[in-house]
């Protein structure tokens, strides 16, 4: 497989990738970041689909750099209002403390009202685990490196059916406790296409 194909392959479809930029905000090292490829491929997607990134010239530099979005600017907005620090100020061991306690426990802002606590049932063994693992190839579903956590897609401890567990890796496994709306529908995507995948297979 060549270098374009390979990260072809490890990035999601292009509405998905609009939606991240676009409407997340999120930027195109990011994203790449996000998916283990280069900025360029990123970039090589949009632009083989006709899509524009986002640029502004500054003024003062001439130079075209990255422009925040709405959706953004109110996240960084918000951001300085909890914490009472504007970003790209060097932090006091102060203002350091007073944001890690304004983002413990309920106060955070992926506080589930404590479904983290819960005990996991009894249907959640290692035999389990390990058929998600070898179904999955032992590979991250996200990234594509060697995964080992199995992940509830619903986040729902209770929920052990095959079609809502999917292997990560520890990095992925962390970053999808945030937007957790967007992970779900992402991996139930890959899931339910995986599935029709199978389905049509065993029909032919």
């Amino acid at each position: 497989m060549s270098k374009g194909n390979e990260y072809n392959h490890k990035l999601p479809s292009i509405d998905i990738l609009k939606k991240i930029y676009f409407e997340d905000g999120i930027s195109t090292p990011q994203i790449a970041k996000m998916f283990n490829v280069t900025p360029g491929a990123v970039k090589i997607k949009f632009n083989r689909n006709g899509i524009k990134l986002r640029t502004v010239v500054n003024p003062r530099t001439g130079k075209k750099s990255y422009k925040r979005t709405p959706e953004h600017n109110k996240y960084m907005s918000e951001l300085v209002k909890q914490t009472g620090v504007h970003v790209g100020i060097p932090l006091t061991d102060v203002h350091k403390k007073n944001i890690a306690e304004s983002l413990t426990g309920e106060k955070g802002p992926n506080w589930k009202g404590g479904i983290s606590f819960e005990p996991y049932p009894i249907t959640w063994t290692r035999a389990l685990k390990k058929a998600i693992r070898q179904r999955d190839n032992h590979t991250c579903q996200l990234c594509f490196n060697k995964g080992l956590p199995v992940h509830h897609i619903d986040y729902i401890k209770q929920n052990c059916t095959p079609d809502n567990l999917i292997t990560l890796c520890q990095r992925c496994n962390a970053k999808v406790n945030y937007n957790r709306p967007y992970w779900t529908e992402y991996f139930t995507k890959i899931i339910k296409g995986r599935n029709d995948a199978t389905h049509k297979n065993q029909g032919e």
